[in-house]
């Protein structure tokens, strides 16, 4: 199984070009939503984009989270797509919020608040807007949403129920009822640096950083420089629903690199910017690879895109495979010159579920 393709878009990136410069940056791209910490993706070129789709109005009235799922999956559209799988933690949460709004200040909400507002919107939309006459599925597993969509769609690929799919998250979860929701949590960055957040590092306090963003992949068995080796699935009863699931990662990892019959290069961790988050799933990797495996985290760069974040570290890994090595990178400078033929993916979230990707160099 193989990426064909990929379409992304989350703060500081937009192409594989421009991650080479996020990852040299002395600054991470997050700009300040309401006077909090948060990172927004650049949407200017959605407009042109949109004049391409099947309905340019009905569009402009989407959540901004099913927008960007249109967006993204236009440059991979084609007839040989089978099924679209699209993962979201939140879904369309600010269409939410402002039909909530409505019904406490007038009694009542704008006629399409239901269509807009369903999970199952965004798959249904993207696809509908590309003119994909395909089955579509939009899927909730917090914040491994992204993830477990591919994970969904290799299943159906591996038994010969699909030849091709698109698959992957998306996010837009800046609104001020998420926000609260995480600020209740304890789990926002509250300092002011260069890079709020700096993820697998030693710390007081949480620094996560709420991002917005989103990636979908076309996977198919056509041989491709990107082989998708094997992915692993857990899930355990925590303590409480935000606790660290740390059996269930190590049950995932475990099931991947067993099926996958390597050992990984890198571990690209979920590694969120908090301190129990970062530290418990830092033990588990260095408990089952050693503490020499090289490990890295996006979230410093590009925030916690939620939903999405599994999937912008396939990006990441798709990046350090054709590069053969890690680069020189800001927040990761011990790294630089370790070389990646093969990338071992986590993503996990609350309720206590984990799923890994490892991801390799074909050929």
């Amino acid at each position: 199984m193989f990426i064909d393709d990929i379409s992304f878009s989350f703060p500081g990136a937009d192409s594989f070009e421009s991650l080479t410069q996020l990852l040299r940056a002395e600054a991470a791209p997050f700009t300040s939503w309401k006077e909090k910490v948060a990172g927004r993706i650049d949407d200017s070129s959605w407009k042109e984009i949109a004049e391409q789709l099947n309905d340019p109005r009905a569009f402009q009235k989407l959540d901004r989270t099913a927008k960007m799922a249109a967006v993204l999956l236009n440059p991979l559209s084609d007839s040989s797509i089978d099924s679209i799988f699209i993962g979201s933690a939140r879904g369309a949460t600010e269409t939410w919020e402002k039909a909530h709004a409505s019904m406490l200040e007038k009694g009542s909400v704008p006629v399409k608040t239901s269509p807009l507002t369903t999970l199952g919107n965004l798959a249904s939309n993207a696809a509908a807007q590309n003119r994909l006459s395909v089955s579509s599925l939009t899927s909730s597993m917090t914040c491994g949403s992204g993830l477990q969509s591919l994970i969904n769609g290799l299943k159906l690929l591996e038994g010969g129920v699909l030849n091709c799919f698109v698959a992957g998250g998306v996010e837009a979860p800046l609104t001020d009822f998420t926000y609260a929701q995480f600020e209740a949590l304890g789990l926002l960055a509250s300092a002011e640096s260069e890079f709020p957040s700096k993820p697998l590092t030693k710390k007081r306090s949480n620094q996560l950083v709420l991002s917005e963003g989103g990636v979908l992949a076309r996977i198919s068995k056509k041989a491709s420089p990107f082989r998708v080796s094997a992915y692993g699935e857990a899930t355990e009863t925590t303590v409480s629903p935000t606790a660290f699931a740390s059996k269930a990662m190590s049950d995932s990892m475990k099931m991947a690199i067993s099926k996958a019959g390597i050992q990984p290069d890198l571990v690209i961790a979920h590694a969120p910017g908090t301190v129990k988050g970062d530290q418990g799933e830092l033990k588990v990797i260095q408990e089952l690879f050693g503490e020499k495996m090289p490990v890295f985290s996006t979230k410093g760069y590009t925030g916690h895109t939620l939903g999405a974040s599994g999937m912008v570290s396939v990006v990441f890994a798709m990046h350090f495979l054709n590069l053969g090595k890690l680069p020189e990178m800001s927040l990761f400078p011990e790294l630089a010159g370790e070389r990646v033929n093969s990338v071992l993916i986590n993503a996990t979230g609350f309720g206590g579920n984990s799923m890994s990707l490892m991801l390799s160099k074909a050929g």
